[in-house]
């Protein structure tokens, strides 16, 4: 899981900056008939999604990589390995469980509506 967590933010990183940059005055999002388009960001967007979303991330990640192997390497029995690796996955998997309690449904509708980028 720590890997898909590490894949999952070079993925967003990826995304960000490949996104094309836009003018202050235009509209990074278009809706259409089939969803929510996102076109472009405007470059000053992008460095704030990289320091304040993909880095934090990533240092959550690493972190609790290192801490959750030598954890689990610390642990004697079968079982409790078994049952460390799954609360380490349990932490990984907490940021989805809490947008989806906290999203309103409007951004959770607009969510599913916007295409892919």
């Amino acid at each position: 899981t720590t890997v898909v967590e590490f894949r999952a933010v070079v993925d967003q990183v990826r995304a960000i900056c490949l996104m094309p940059s836009i003018a202050s005055e235009q509209s990074g999002i278009v809706k259409g008939d089939d969803g929510y388009e996102i076109v472009g960001m405007r470059p000053n967007k992008k460095i704030l999604c990289l320091v304040f979303l993909c880095l934090p991330r990533l240092f959550l990640a690493i972190s609790l990589s290192l801490v959750g192997c030598e954890y689990l390497a610390q642990t004697v029995s079968l079982q409790d390995i078994v049952l460390n690796s799954l609360a380490l996955a349990f932490v990984l998997e907490t940021d989805e469980l809490v947008a989806t309690v906290l999203l309103t449904n409007k951004v959770r509708t607009m969510l599913a509506e916007s295409k892919p980028i």
